[in-house]
């Protein structure tokens, strides 16, 4: 390794296959913010857990009603 490094990120990638720089569409769109991540993450496992307990209840209402009778 020399004193500098090779800058050249692209390598031996074709240039049809390259992204423009410069160009509005370097940059990835509709990235969600670190605000909205975190939102995310918390709401990620209540969703979760509303929906295991959805279930359980669905099943149980069914259980009660087939095999007890009611």
């Amino acid at each position: 390794m020399g004193l500098f490094t090779n800058l050249n990120l692209d390598g031996q990638t074709p240039v049809r296959t390259r992204p423009r720089v410069g160009d509005e569409q370097w940059a990835p769109a509709v990235v969600p913010t670190t605000k909205r991540k975190k939102v995310q993450r918390v709401l990620a496992p209540i969703a979760f857990c509303v929906a295991l307990g959805v279930l359980v209840g669905v099943g149980y209402y069914f259980f009660r009603a087939i095999v007890v009778g009611g």
